[in-house]
């Protein structure tokens, strides 16, 4: 039939920069012939090209309902859950300092403070341990213990 397929998928902090990234990933399938996908992540980093015959080898499972469920309960939005998920996936991280959770959430040190407590006293973080500065108090260590039981 002569079609040519070409797919460019964004991802962004705001729907804005999905936008732009998806556009950009558009431009990069069209150039290299069709029949491709790329996709842009929120780094800018540049995923491709994926061609439309692979087969697809795993198939991730949808997050647990009853996870989500708790999740909102201890006040943890669908978008730090998600950005929580993102960095287990990609990295297999589950554990965190306070200023490094308040980097990935885009929040302030102190509310994230006020995020980990709220989040142990529900069950879905603990204290996993301690680091020790050079100066001041040792750093906590908090561990996502839900993410550990997704990992497994």
């Amino acid at each position: 039939m002569g079609i040519s397929l070409s797919i460019g998928i964004g991802f962004g902090i705001s729907a804005n920069e999905a936008g732009t990234h998806a556009r950009v990933a558009l431009r990069k399938s069209k150039e290299a012939g069709g029949n491709t996908c790329f996709i842009v992540r929120e780094d800018q980093t540049l995923i491709g090209p994926l061609e439309m015959a692979d087969s697809m080898h795993k198939v991730l499972p949808p997050v647990d309902a009853e996870l989500m469920r708790k999740a909102e309960e201890a006040g943890m939005t669908s978008a730090y859950l998600s950005k929580l998920l993102s960095q287990m996936a990609r990295y297999g991280k589950y554990e965190y300092k306070v200023h490094d959770l308040a980097f990935l959430l885009e929040i302030t040190v102190r509310s994230a403070h006020r995020l980990l407590l709220l989040w142990i006293d529900n069950g879905l973080v603990e204290i996993s341990g301690m680091e020790k500065a050079p100066k001041g108090r040792p750093r906590q260590i908090f561990r996502f213990s839900f993410l550990v039981d997704l990992a497994l």
